[in-house]
């Protein structure tokens, strides 16, 4: 290996000395960002990922001893080195863009080269950090996936449903900053449409943030509210989530007919009836978890039912069983639906199913082959419902970034 001195084209004064490890003649991928952990700072990545933080003062970090050799070289148009204490340049032009307004995303890059013209485009690509998770449930590759983006500053609606499209999960959730006492905003996107609350986006998004801020009450601001999440931890990993989302309102639903028939089932054990939890779950009781499961939905005979989930339950004592078909919101079946668990709680202690406060186990997803397990209690005391709370794990399965390039 030898060491080589490449000028990227795209920042034509810059002079990065770098080590080769395949081509000394291929050029490198050059990148600026703005870091909002390191106040003022720009961040130089090289393609093999070294990097050189100038804080500040200007400053390069001392490198460990018996590592001089990999140092960088930062050159400047006055061909005077960077070094510990220099000032900063006069003319940094071709910098200025990594602090503009329209770079005020997470995380701005510059780094676009075109081999056909062997020169680098300066636009600023932002790129939205985002973590992926299961929600409801302590294994990976299992229960309800989510997408949360940690930083939506910046972000307009348009573009987040269109990244809700791109992402094509249940729910992609974008965290921006509180407005109204809670500890952070959320917006949640289907691939079709904006909801004011869901389920599994409150609870994912209350683990995403719960690891950073390591604090065991996170409090989210939705399109319905204030929805508090109380974290139960192992060490520092929150391992479980309880969150009280509103009180659903509920009346007779009338389209059961046409509900029955795109569900393929003749009758309901319980009263047919329709919950608004800030999104609208409808019911249908059948007689054991077989039929549940033996269920074919006809999804173009529930679609123009409009944006409402329809849920399919058996119970006994121990546990409930549950699909849920959304195919109006382009979800035709969703693993695990935190808003459903919620409402269907208050359906079962209406109908004497259950105790007031008793705490029901739901089972969701196996048929998808995502097997899901949430909690619901409901409390009544007299003839009304004083709350409403639902629970389950969580786990963090990978990290990445979308790039967007800018209109």
């Amino acid at each position: 290996m030898r060491a080589a001195t490449v000028e990227p084209r795209c920042v034509p004064t810059l002079v990065i000395a770098q080590r080769c490890t395949v081509n000394c003649r291929t050029p490198p991928r050059v990148e600026m960002c703005f870091d909002p952990s390191i106040a003022n700072c720009i961040v130089l990545h090289t393609s093999l990922h070294q990097r050189e933080f100038l804080q500040q003062d200007d400053s390069v970090p001392s490198m460990p001893q018996g590592k001089s050799e990999s140092r960088q070289a930062l050159r400047w148009p006055s061909g005077r080195a960077l070094g510990n204490g220099a000032q900063r340049p006069l003319a940094i032009g071709h910098l200025n863009a990594a602090r503009s307004p329209q770079c005020s995303a997470e995380q701005p890059r510059l780094s676009n080269w075109n081999r056909q013209t062997n020169q680098c485009s300066l636009r600023c690509m932002p790129a939205y950090r985002y973590t992926r998770l299961d929600v409801f449930t302590e294994n990976p590759l299992s229960g309800n996936p989510l997408i949360v983006f940690t930083n939506g500053a910046g972000l307009d609606t348009k573009t987040m449903q269109a990244i809700a499209r791109e992402m094509n999960l249940s729910e992609a959730v974008f965290v921006l900053p509180a407005e109204n006492g809670g500890t952070a905003k959320i917006r949640i996107f289907t691939p079709k449409l904006e909801l004011p609350f869901a389920g599994h986006p409150v609870l994912g998004a209350a683990f995403v943030l719960a690891g950073p801020l390591q604090s065991d009450r996170i409090i989210l601001e939705t399109g319905q509210g204030n929805v508090p999440v109380i974290l139960e931890r192992e060490g520092p990993r929150p391992v479980a989530g309880w969150m009280q989302p509103p009180l659903p309102t509920w009346r007779d639903y009338a389209e059961f007919e046409t509900l029955l028939l795109g569900l393929g089932v003749a009758q309901s054990r319980l009263p047919i009836t329709i919950y608004d939890i800030g999104v609208r779950h409808v019911f249908v009781a059948l007689d054991t978890p077989e039929q549940v499961h033996a269920l074919k939905p006809d999804f173009s005979r529930l679609a123009p039912l409009g944006h409402v989930g329809v849920g399919a339950f058996a119970w006994d004592a121990d546990k409930v069983t549950l699909r849920v078909f959304i195919p109006g919101a382009g979800v035709n079946e969703d693993p695990a639906t935190g808003s459903a668990a919620a409402c269907l709680a208050v359906h079962l202690v209406r109908n004497g199913c259950y105790a007031t406060d008793t705490l029901v186990t739901i089972h969701q997803g196996e048929r998808m082959g995502r097997p899901s397990i949430l909690y619901a209690r409901a409390v009544m005391n007299g003839k009304t419902f004083t709350s409403v709370t639902v629970g389950g794990s969580a786990v963090i399965v990978g990290r990445g970034e979308l790039q967007i390039k800018p209109e």
